[in-house]
């Protein structure tokens, strides 16, 4: 895995973490979950497995309708 990928992908999960914080805690999950989607698909261009990115988007629009 690249630092690219990594520092995109850690900073994208601790802002997902930040997100239970009142008032800002939306814009957070918001830029966290933006940030795992960029790490995501660069990582599945790099590796040529375009799974991994489905998979990602998958369980993202699972969660999404669940939570409606």
């Amino acid at each position: 895995m690249e630092k690219n990928e990594k520092i995109l992908g850690g900073i994208g999960a601790l802002f997902m973490v930040l997100g239970i914080l009142p008032y800002v805690g939306g814009f957070f999950s918001l830029a966290g979950l933006v940030l795992l989607f960029l790490a995501l698909k660069q990582l599945s261009e790099r590796t040529s497995r375009p799974e991994l990115f489905k998979g990602f988007v998958k369980g993202v629009a699972v969660w999404v309708v669940g939570g409606l």
